[in-house]
């Protein structure tokens, strides 16, 4: 099903278009205290972007700095939360745009 907007004159003809922009969420990789390691995304087809929204709890603000979260060649999440406290979660929100 394709999301966004669509705005039409009154010839039928379309002027205003976001479909090609929307994203759609996908699912989300939840790690729980220091961790490493990649994640290929599913689902992913030819022509597709894959984009990454990355959240952190009870992670102080300076530790922030010391965990590495990348996408790699549009497919692989690429991961390093080593220097992480214990308890820490973080959760890498995935999609499609």
């Amino acid at each position: 099903m394709v999301a966004g907007l669509r705005i039409w004159n009154q010839a039928g003809a379309i002027v205003f278009d976001t479909t090609s922009l929307a994203g759609r969420y996908v699912g989300t990789l939840t790690l729980t205290g220091p961790a490493q390691g990649v994640f290929s995304v599913p689902g992913l087809q030819a022509g597709n972007e894959v984009w990454i929204n990355v959240q952190f709890y009870n992670v102080p603000f300076l530790n922030m700095q010391d965990a590495l979260v990348r996408l790699r060649d549009q497919i692989v999440i690429d991961y390093n939360t080593m220097n992480l406290p214990a308890g820490s979660v973080t959760d890498i929100h995935y999609g499609f745009k």
